[in-house]
């Protein structure tokens, strides 16, 4: 069953991506999750064209090029009656500048009138409607979460990535209340958004966030046992990007158990083992650092959290299929041509 899915929402991919490419990222993002590889897009396209890994690369970074730039505000003007879906990576905040607009999340409908808008991750696939009365316009800016290294602690990343796979996760707002002025006046400075600007757009999200957090009704077992309480401790204080930097026996001594409890303590506690989304971080985190051509893979490897060279490529092309020398160059080629 899943894998028809996925052969059906390749061939939508491709055709989406002869017309619009910046209409391929929802696509992706739902055959990955149907495949169980969430956030592995890459891996996904590599394993599913039965392409070259080379064109995998250009294809990702094509669609990676395609998508706005996060933290600066976009603008979209729909005519009457036309509609909108907010094609993007990462999470999105849209405000309503001029018009009557509807969103239509799943079959339901939600007016919009100037100033009123919505925070949503790109899983919940939003469409947006202008009325039959007149065209709108509508701002947006778009949070990739990935980006921001030490911004959330590692139970709220696992937290959001929850609520990113059950794209329910919909705030709306409006224009009278504290996210809806707080927008319109960072709008204002569209063109000239210097970092202050920019932590401010940050900020807003990350409100919203703290928001649904709040009201998250995710189910959770009632736990009196202590161990189970400092391992929530520990990790609703530690940023993600410090993860990557423990080893497992690290953390189990400042628990004060077993390496093995600790592991069956965390994948019982977040859904995830903790070795695999330990080498997720930190094959993402050598990701980044690879574009910056000025420096060396054995460096990459160390500040990735691997001491060895050889294990370090190995694993990265076990996970990526091709080794960190290939992705870079692929990655300069890209760029470059």
């Amino acid at each position: 069953m899943a894998s028809q899915c996925i052969e059906k929402l390749a061939s939508r991919c491709y055709k989406q991506v002869k017309s619009a490419q910046s209409g391929v990222f929802c696509v992706v993002d739902e055959a990955a999750r149907l495949a169980g590889r969430a956030g592995n897009v890459f891996a996904f396209v590599t394993s599913l064209t039965n392409q070259s890994n080379s064109r995998a690369i250009t294809f990702w970074i094509e669609m990676t090029a395609a998508s706005p730039h996060p933290l600066f505000i976009h603008q979209v003007s729909l005519s009457p009656s036309a509609e909108w879906v907010p094609h993007c990576h990462g999470w999105i905040l849209v405000r309503v500048a001029e018009g009557l607009a509807y969103c239509l999340p799943k079959g339901t409908a939600r007016e919009l009138n100037v100033g009123d808008g919505f925070m949503s991750p790109a899983s919940a696939q939003v469409l947006v409607r202008a009325s039959q009365l007149g065209a709108v316009r509508l701002q947006f800016v778009r949070i990739e979460p990935e980006l921001f290294a030490g911004l959330l602690t590692v139970a709220e990343w696992l937290k959001l990535a929850a609520m990113e796979h059950r794209a329910a996760e919909i705030s709306f707002f409006k224009a009278d209340e504290m996210t809806g002025q707080k927008f319109a006046r960072l709008a204002e400075q569209a063109g000239a958004e210097g970092p202050s600007v920019r932590c401010a757009w940050l900020q807003l999200w990350a409100k919203g966030i703290e928001r649904l957090f709040a009201g998250d009704k995710s189910p959770s077992e009632p736990d009196n046992n202590k161990l189970r309480l400092r391992l929530r401790q520990l990790v609703g204080q530690m940023p993600e990007i410090e993860l990557f930097r423990y080893s497992l026996s690290d953390l189990a001594r400042q628990l004060a158990c077993s390496e093995r409890h600790f592991s069956r303590l965390f994948s019982e506690e977040f859904g995830v083992s903790f070795r695999s989304h330990q080498i997720e971080l930190r094959l993402q985190h050598a990701c980044q650092l690879l574009v910056d051509p000025e420096k060396k893979i054995a460096g990459i490897a160390v500040d990735s959290g691997y001491q060895h060279l050889g294990l370090f490529n190995s694993t990265f092309k076990r996970r990526f299929g091709v080794t960190p020398s290939e992705w870079r160059r692929q990655v300069r080629k890209n760029q470059t041509g």
